[in-house]
């Protein structure tokens, strides 16, 4: 499978996360949704503005009033430059939405992981199993972050996990 058609069909997966993403943003009252990609948002569906990471944040917004939100960073994104995420969403805003495929943990959960492992494994070369998948990712950074939520969508191959960044 190329990368093409996978970082479209993650594209589509990623506007699921919409309704999660701004249930979380008025959790955390936050004022912004920075979509720090690397597979960006569908512009839909929004109670916030959402901008992009390349852009610079609005004047008078602080990092508190930002919430995050990183479809498949976990995935795509290898050693040095996920660190480099985390760090960059760190300094920029208060709460971070992770949104990325997860490793089964139930029964129920392995019908809709065996779906979309051809997808998973087309966008994480493997990676993200091996690292325990984004929890283990997560509690490798649990010095500078705090779960505070997670959701899982699409009957389990996806999860959205909530975190409040500390500097």
């Amino acid at each position: 499978m190329s990368l093409f058609p996978a970082l479209r069909a993650a594209g589509a997966l990623a506007g699921c996360v919409l309704p999660v993403m701004e249930t979380c943003a008025l959790r955390v009252r936050a004022r912004l949704i920075l979509d720090a990609g690397p597979v960006f948002l569908p512009d839909c569906g929004k109670v916030l503005p959402i901008q992009t990471t390349e852009r610079s944040l609005p004047p008078g917004t602080g990092r508190e009033d930002v919430l995050a939100v990183s479809c498949f960073g976990m995935s795509l994104l290898a050693g040095e430059a996920r660190r480099n995420l985390f760090l960059s969403l760190r300094e920029r805003a208060g709460h971070t939405l992770f949104l990325d495929f997860k490793t089964p943990e139930r029964n129920l959960e392995w019908p809709a992981a065996l779906i979309f492992t051809p997808l998973r494994h087309a966008l994480s070369c493997g990676e993200l199993e091996r690292l325990g998948g984004m929890e283990g990712l997560l509690y490798g950074e649990k010095a500078h972050l705090t779960v505070l939520s997670r959701h899982t969508l699409k009957a389990g191959a996806l999860c959205a996990i909530l975190v409040q960044n500390r500097t």
